[in-house]
């Protein structure tokens, strides 16, 4: 029993930290508006950057990690698949939303593009192709590497690699006090 909850757990910490690879891949797209300078505020942003989507990961894979002591087989990869699938998504539409208005998704946001009936935000059918088959996408990605960690679980050992990808995480929090980058707004007057 114990076993196979370790089992579970080792095949769950290898499918977070490839989830954890796709997450920084699609947050480059955030990298192009960041203008730091000098080598203590690029690192800063490095470290700032890794530690906050680690962070984001783990706290995300959490309650999957909780749910492998309840489920098991075929229930638990099809949740985690539609689990890791959705908060991928999300923040691939945060890239998206903050590429063209350059603020962050929020409450608000989700509430104008599904409660304002289509007074808002309309979309094409061009648009919602594109949608449903980035969502399919997603899902046939998460669904495949669930599939392959789960047949070809990992030779090496996931707790170090887990304790590795968790160090940008602490540093994220401890940082360098009082060496954030700065940005100026400026405005024409």
């Amino acid at each position: 029993m114990l076993y196979q909850l370790l089992h579970r757990w080792r095949w769950l910490g290898a499918w977070t930290l490839a989830n954890l690879l796709l997450a920084w891949m699609i947050s480059l797209r955030y990298v192009g508006y960041i203008q730091p300078e000098g080598a203590e505020q690029w690192s800063y942003l490095l470290l700032v950057f890794l530690g906050h989507l680690s962070l984001l990961v783990w706290l995300g894979a959490l309650p999957m990690f909780l749910l492998a002591t309840l489920l098991r087989g075929i229930g638990l990869w099809l949740l985690t698949t539609l689990w890791a699938s959705g908060l991928q998504l999300l923040l691939l539409l945060d890239t998206f939303v903050y590429a063209q208005y350059r603020f962050h998704l929020s409450g608000f946001i989700l509430d104008l593009l599904l409660n304002a009936g289509g007074d808002v935000f309309s979309f094409s059918w061009v648009a919602w192709a594109l949608a449903v088959g980035g969502v399919l996408g997603m899902l046939a990605v998460q669904g495949g590497l669930g599939r392959l960690f789960k047949r070809r679980p990992p030779s090496r050992p996931v707790a170090a690699m887990l304790v590795v990808s968790f160090w940008p995480c602490w540093g994220c929090t401890v940082g360098m006090p009082g060496r954030m980058p700065t940005t100026t707004a400026t405005s024409p007057v």
